[in-house]
């Protein structure tokens, strides 16, 4: 299973109510380039892209991602969540994610769209080797996830523009 973790594009400055924080004009440009760049990378040549499990932060950065990457990628079945905010824990998140790849429907491509520094300590758990790195506004990284093992290999890191 493809285990795809992006963050969100470039948000407003930090808030009191950070739940609602809006992209800014460059953040919509940096999360529709990064939805066009993963289009790419999974692109098939008789298949449209597809995502068929996202899981989204409630945020409202994250919910502009989403609509951003949607329109370069059908996404199956979106999932709004609070198992993936900035402060969630990582491993409730990581057995959520696990339960899913193993499931009666195991996606091919199971996506988030998460929050520093909750997707780089989710990376650090699931991914081998990736040691902590930092993900820049709109970064997706992509996993091999092996369910035996509960954790994978990176197959890639799309960096957005900055």
């Amino acid at each position: 299973m493809n285990l795809i973790i992006m963050r969100h594009g470039e948000a407003e400055p930090y808030e009191t109510n950070d739940r609602n924080r809006h992209l800014t004009r460059f953040g919509k440009t940096q999360s529709e380039y990064a939805g066009r760049r993963l289009a790419e990378y999974l692109q098939n040549d008789l298949i449209k892209p597809e995502i068929d499990h996202l899981i989204v932060s409630p945020y409202l950065r994250t919910q502009q991602t989403y609509e951003a990457v949607s329109k370069k990628i059908m996404v199956k079945s979106k999932i709004d969540t609070d198992l993936i905010t900035p402060e969630a824990n990582i491993e409730h998140a990581a057995d959520y994610i696990h339960a899913m790849a193993t499931g009666s429907s195991a996606p091919k491509n199971l996506m988030l769209i998460s929050h520093m520094p909750f997707v780089s300590l989710l990376a650090d758990k699931i991914c081998f080797g990736f040691n902590a790195k930092i993900f820049t506004p709109a970064d997706i990284l992509i996993v091999d996830y092996n369910v035996k093992g509960q954790q994978g290999k990176q197959l890639a890191l799309i960096q957005s523009i900055n």
